[in-house]
């Protein structure tokens, strides 16, 4: 007995950090994953199986790791997280939604791991899950969804390649280009820009993602220029842009959702841009009260369709949780200046951007410098 338990605490102490968090954002990513693919057309029962695992399992074992294997708690920390987390789960239980209920317990059950460690786990799980859909739908293995796309002159076709849309497809690209451009800074070869590259031509092409192939061109740019002899001026450039960005991006929402209502053709025309995220917004914003806890979003007509992440916050969750992540988000901001991570600076400034036309930021399978928040809950390794 004692040999069997001593067996035990061998294989408990072998456990590593990198371990746990491959099974927390494992579990999650498949689970997210399988939902964003046409795999799951007629397979809607296993979504249900796949919260409840993670609620009633993954969440339980990797917070009692956290708590006894990795020793991240005390008994003060652990009351005020235990504290905060009834009150999260009540104000965005309020809402009826479930995404920053995973984004809180996914950032709470987060192991004592160098950021560049996190990225470089969900960098491998993008990089082989990403090119197997695909494969699949090339060669009919799952559904192949086409949309058309009618504005402009010339009418074309906007391939998903297995994923259930393809604004879906394009995003998935961005974090991979993201994730890549995160670990390889500074030190950019060939290949990675080849990778780049065929992320940006396969968003740009195929899926006709127009805001994701700029984002992913002004990424690339931008570690070209740092990799000449522009890294201060880089650096102190986007130091106060990211700042800026935090603040200008919901305002710019809000403003042209505002400004849309009243007929203003520039409203208009920034509308068409980015397919309706302005028009849905405004209407949204007359359709629902602005209230502390939200108001549960359901998809039941087109202009209730809520793509811009700031207003899907704002008006899903409530006051209460859109002023706490652009607060999070604030305090990220400055300590990536106070160890001067532009690299963290210049992926958080693209998210914020990318939040005007995508909800999608808000979900970390989309996000992986969400996971850069767990620092200020659990995860008090140095972000490198």
């Amino acid at each position: 007995m004692n040999n069997l338990l001593l067996k035990f605490i061998n294989v408990l102490k072998s456990i590593k950090p990198e371990h746990m968090f491959s099974l927390l954002y494992g579990s999650y990513f498949f689970g997210m994953f399988f939902i964003f693919t046409t795999m799951n057309i007629g397979n809607f029962k296993y979504i249900a199986f796949f919260q409840m695992f993670l609620i009633f399992f993954v969440y339980p074992l990797c917070l009692l790791a956290n708590l006894f294997l990795f020793k991240t708690y005390t008994v003060k920390k652990f009351l005020l997280h235990l504290i905060l987390s009834l009150l999260f789960v009540f104000a965005v239980h309020k809402s009826g939604m479930m995404e920053l209920i995973h984004l809180w317990f996914m950032l709470l059950c987060t192991p004592p791991l160098e950021f560049k460690k996190i990225v470089g786990i969900i960098y491998k799980f993008l990089i082989v899950a990403v090119p197997l859909v695909m494969f699949f739908a090339i060669t009919g293995g799952t559904y192949h969804v086409m949309y058309p796309r009618t504005e402009g002159i010339v009418p074309f076709m906007r391939y998903s390649f297995g994923f259930t849309s393809p604004n879906f497809m394009g995003a998935f690209l961005l974090e991979i280009s993201l994730c890549l451009a995160y670990l390889k800074w500074g030190v950019w070869n060939n290949r990675d820009k080849f990778i780049m590259v065929v992320c940006l031509i396969i968003a740009s092409v195929f899926c006709n993602c127009r805001t994701v192939a700029l984002l992913m061109l002004a990424v690339f740019l931008l570690i070209v220029f740092y990799q000449s002899n522009y890294k201060e001026k880089i650096f102190s450039f986007i130091k106060y842009f990211s700042y800026f960005s935090l603040f200008f991006c919901p305002i710019f929402s809000f403003s042209v959702a505002v400004l849309y209502g009243y007929g203003c053709p520039i409203a208009f025309y920034l509308n068409e841009l980015i397919l309706h995220r302005f028009r849905n917004l405004c209407y949204s914003m007359h359709f629902f009260d602005i209230n502390l806890f939200g108001n549960g979003l359901k998809y039941t007509f087109d202009m209730l369709n809520i793509s811009n992440a700031y207003g899907y916050l704002l008006i899903g969750y409530g006051t209460i949780a859109f002023i706490f992540l652009l607060a999070a988000y604030f305090f990220l901001i400055k300590k990536s200046i106070e160890v001067k991570n532009i690299a963290m600076l210049s992926l958080v400034t693209v998210y914020l951007y990318y939040g005007i036309s995508e909800f999608v930021i808000l979900l970390p399978i989309f996000n992986m410098t969400l996971f850069a928040l767990s620092k200020f809950l659990n995860n008090n390794v140095k972000n490198n």
